[in-house]
């Protein structure tokens, strides 16, 4: 999914966030790409970093949440 919160209103981004969870629990994977960092940390189990599509680091977002986990995540 593509930004898939891009221009949404507070409640739509609750509903959206729910519908992206309950696709998680039938899909074999969901590939989000988002700039909000709130519902990169709240739905992904893994976090890479892409530049120019080579990924340039991964994090769990447990692991993101300590200073070095935002190095490795943000450079």
């Amino acid at each position: 999914m593509d930004e898939p919160t891009a221009g949404m209103n507070p409640e739509e981004l609750g509903q959206i966030m729910e519908i992206i969870r309950r696709s998680m629990m039938s899909w074999a994977g969901v590939l989000l790409i988002e700039h909000r960092l709130k519902v990169v940390m709240e739905l992904c189990e893994r976090i890479q970093t892409l530049n120019f599509g080579e990924v340039i680091a991964e994090v769990r977002p447990k692991d993101s949440k300590r200073p070095q986990g935002y190095r490795r995540l943000f450079g």
